[in-house]
């Protein structure tokens, strides 16, 4: 009678929270971590991170690529082993340190024990847990975040991090991307760590396992980018100084893979019958970022490169703003003009890449960071 009322708890604990041990794959782990944190694990399902190794770009770039790099692309995308999907909860809560800040060097223990933010945490029925000073660092993120690749495939905001404003005031990059208000420090809400019948968890701060970042679904990146920069028109004689000016602390903007991004100036005059025409900036029938007409300056600030794909290329033209920064163009504006209208917009995805690599389909819907409508 005692073996079997014992073997009834155990059952009936295993489907309260069931063990955290290491999974043949990130999906398997990620629904045993569910078990006690739903909340955690929805949001994290939700995430860049959970399908990192998902995405139609990721796939055909990755693809096209020599088989050497694709393992080198895999070490970040899909770190554990059989996984098909992206990262695991494990990821990031068995890490322990890196053999170096970039190039997925992680370090784990896969002992079973979780580790955590918070020097108070306490083991539970269902793992052991840890505290961990590497998990809430920058460190942590920087390790698949700061990547030197195979061609021109470079990605600094790490080192971009480490002398920006954000770092000096002692904010990281969960600090802004684990916030409920994405891109900016804010009040964390209060709920339990974990869904525990019998043993019930405290309040604690939150944090945000969606991790929002620029490639996320377009109200969530919106979320993010929206309020980044600002735009200014100035007008000297018949020409408009257009000025974009950069409000993110943490990174230069845009950060990150910026070879497949595209952030770009539109500049727009609208004539007293209300006729609209572009000057820079415009998008051609194929929905290309096209070259302004007529030698008309713009401003591009995502990385040119030349030639090819990204693994591929040999130069590498890096226009982005430091933290603050601001940048400048001049534009000739004709003598009938009303109002001059210009906008900072966004997509995740080239679409100049996406034709190269055989992609179907429209880009992603530009986002608008900041605009100004200014009478002539």
């Amino acid at each position: 009678m005692l073996a079997r009322a014992l073997l009834i708890l155990c059952a009936s604990l295993a489907f309260a929270c069931g063990p955290v041990a290491t999974a043949p794959d990130a999906a398997s782990s990620v629904a045993a971590c569910a078990s006690c944190h739903p909340d955690h694990a929805r949001d994290h399902s939700r995430s860049r991170h959970a399908n990192a190794a998902n995405g139609a770009l990721y796939r055909a770039l990755r693809d096209a690529s020599a088989v050497g790099t694709r393992s080198f692309c895999d070490s970040c995308h899909r770190p554990e082993v059989g996984t098909s999907d992206g990262l695991s909860c494990e990821s990031c809560h068995q890490a322990i340190g890196n053999f170096g800040t970039s190039n997925a060097r992680l370090r784990w223990d896969r002992s079973g024990a979780v580790t955590s933010a918070r020097q108070e945490s306490v083991a539970t029925r269902a793992h052991g847990t840890r505290f961990h000073g590497f998990l809430p660092t920058a460190d942590l993120c920087g390790t698949c975040h700061e990547v030197e690749g195979p061609g021109a495939f470079r990605e600094t905001p790490f080192t971009e991090w480490q002398r920006s404003p954000a770092a000096q005031r002692g904010d990281t990059c969960v600090s802004c991307h684990g916030s409920p208000t994405p891109g900016r420090a804010s009040p964390r809400p209060m709920a339990p760590a974990a869904v525990d019948p019998i043993a019930p968890s405290p309040d604690r701060a939150r944090t945000d396992h969606r991790f929002v970042g620029p490639d996320d679904d377009t109200e969530s990146a919106a979320r993010l980018l929206v309020g980044s920069a600002t735009v200014s028109v100035r007008r000297e004689g018949a020409e408009a100084v257009v000025t974009v000016t950069s409000l993110v602390t943490g990174h230069a903007l845009p950060t990150g893979v910026r070879a497949v991004r595209e952030l770009w100036l539109e500049v727009t005059t609208v004539d007293r019958a209300g006729r609209s025409t572009i000057v820079s900036g415009a998008l051609d029938g194929e929905q290309r970022l096209a070259q302004p007409p007529s030698g008309a300056p713009w401003i591009a600030l995502h990385d040119e490169l030349s030639p090819g794909l990204p693994t591929e290329a040999t130069i590498v033209r890096v226009r982005a703003l430091e933290p603050t920064q601001s940048v400048s163009a001049r534009f000739a504006i004709a003598g009938e003009t009303a109002l001059v209208r210009a906008r900072l917009r966004y997509r995740a995805q080239s679409q100049s890449l996406r034709l190269a690599l055989g992609l179907e389909g429209p880009p992603p819907e530009p986002i608008d960071v900041a605009s100004v409508e200014t009478p002539w």
